[in-house]
């Protein structure tokens, strides 16, 4: 990771998933996984977010589709800096 926002928002998909998978995002194949890695409350409501807007067949992330939160959210929070 290259920075402290690629760290967070990495926590806020992947959730404990993170601390043992480099592609932590491959590990998420389901709400009940999500639930299961979950670090807090804030966390689970955000990556079951990520997870009903990415999740292809209910089986897997959407890379392309991770990639644009990434980048929706990294807009965001530079411009309100």
């Amino acid at each position: 990771l290259v920075s402290s926002y690629n760290m967070r928002w990495q926590v806020e998909v992947c959730g404990k998933l993170t601390w043992t998978r480099r592609d932590c995002y491959l590990g998420v194949t389901s709400r009940q996984l999500v639930r299961a890695h979950a670090v807090g409350p804030f966390q689970r409501a955000a990556a079951l977010k990520v997870w009903g807007r990415c999740n292809v067949d209910e089986t897997r992330l959407d890379l392309d589709c991770l990639k644009s939160d990434f980048v929706a959210k990294l807009s965001n929070r530079t411009l309100r800096e």
